[in-house]
């Protein structure tokens, strides 16, 4: 079997006028095999057009694929027309739910599935793929505790290549507990980085520039890049997670030397620096060692110490978020109470 190229995406920020896209666009595509032409099919043929350019054997999505916080609700068809595009290019094709894959949008995309024989509907379910094993878990699973610690029960003993998840972010820790070799997430954010022996990745999409990841195999091994492109902006970043390089449109800049920059945090991400703040907190360092903390105390590696964990909840691991209470005691239990100031 070839190596499979994985290009996965997250949170779709669809153009309003993809509302507009109807059942006969859809009919009217399988029989001209192109895109429409128009305002209607701006943001669709964006995607397409980075998707395609890859030359992907699979595509992922993990989550807010028919709505989402930034562009609104209702982009049911325009999601399935994306589907429909890559099945026409017999591309495989997975996606699961996220908090903004609302009931009937989201229903209305998998009533459709029987048509789209390569596209697959993966909440709360495995698949085997390409000699891949991949895991979907929905948002609607990991914002209850109680699902999610069934979920890992369930799975405690199972190996994946790939688990796909659409998380809050108190709830990331635990999902550090599944045995895969990579863990990606949707809902907000952007990061790369290794921890406790498997790659976690999360991913957003809340302005006109697209992000994404693809994870390229070569005798097993996967290799995985980080890529920020607005063909309006003619912008390319690509950050390579095996060399730790970062290029701007082809000219390497280092990234340790990025992240050291002051930059404003702003409240709303269409402010004219998220792009900045995402490639300031890409790799994730302050979050990498939040997480191998929790880690460390909840094995008993450390013990409890408020100084400690003072000093540590100082550490800015999103442009928005420092390490919280809730985060401490959502993995650690309400004991962590009495070492938080």
């Amino acid at each position: 079997m070839v190596d499979p190229r994985i290009v996965i995406l997250s949170d779709l920020n669809w153009h309003i006028d993809s509302k507009r896209i109807n059942r006969a666009d859809i009919l009217m595509l399988f029989e001209s095999r192109s895109i429409g032409s128009g305002q209607r099919f701006y943001r669709i043929d964006d995607y397409y057009r980075l998707i395609t350019a890859q030359k992907p054997s699979l595509v992922i999505f993990a989550g807010d694929v028919t709505g989402d916080g930034s562009c609104g609700h209702g982009f049911q068809t325009a999601f399935y027309y994306l589907l429909a595009l890559l099945q026409l290019q017999e591309i495989p094709t997975l996606f699961i739910r996220g908090d903004n894959d609302l009931d009937s949008h989201y229903n209305a995309v998998v009533q459709g599935l029987p048509s789209l024989p390569l596209v697959k509907e993966i909440s709360d379910s495995t698949v085997n793929i390409q000699g891949l094993s991949i895991l979907g878990i929905s948002y609607q699973t990991t914002a209850d505790k109680k699902q999610i610690k069934t979920l890992l029960s369930q799975v405690q003993g199972m190996t994946f290549d790939l688990t796909l998840c659409h998380c809050p972010l108190k709830r990331r820790t635990s999902l550090l507990d599944i045995n895969t070799a990579c863990l990606v997430t949707g809902h907000f954010d952007n990061k790369l980085f290794s921890i406790d022996n498997k790659t976690f990745i999360s991913l957003s999409n809340d302005s006109e520039v697209i992000n994404f990841v693809t994870v390229t195999y070569k005798g097993g091994i996967p290799k995985y890049n980080y890529l920020f492109a607005s063909r309006k902006k003619h912008l390319q970043i690509r950050y390579e997670s095996v060399k730790d390089n970062l290029y701007l449109n082809d000219v390497p800049v280092d990234i340790a030397e990025y992240e050291k920059l002051k930059l404003p945090r702003k409240r709303y991400d269409k402010d004219k620096n998220a792009l900045a703040l995402s490639l300031k907190y890409l790799r994730g360092q302050d979050y990498k060692r939040s997480l191998e903390l929790m880690l460390k105390l909840r094995s008993g590696e450390l013990e409890m110490d408020s100084t400690m964990l003072t000093r540590h909840m100082k550490n800015q691991i999103t442009s928005k978020h420092k390490l919280s209470k809730s985060m401490l005691v959502d993995f650690l239990g309400n004991a962590v109470w009495k070492y938080l100031k």
